[in-house]
């Protein structure tokens, strides 16, 4: 089980931080984003619950295949 924490949009358009919990399946990888593009898309879906940014850079922090032979 690994916790995470998103930055996303909520009803007033305010960015709001929330943070996750839940089993990484042997096909993902959880990913630390060092960087992320945030463009006009973004700026649209401030009003919703939605993880925001795209265009991700990062350093993988587990990955599935790994964690399932633990």
């Amino acid at each position: 089980m690994v916790s995470f924490t998103v930055f996303k949009g909520s009803k007033v358009g305010s960015i709001i931080e929330g943070t996750t919990t839940r089993e990484i399946c042997a096909d993902e990888v959880l990913v630390k984003v060092t960087h992320s593009g945030v463009c006009g898309t973004d700026e649209h879906r401030k009003h919703t619950d939605m993880v925001l940014g795209h265009e991700g850079v990062g350093i993988i922090e587990v990955s599935g295949s790994i964690q399932s032979r633990t």
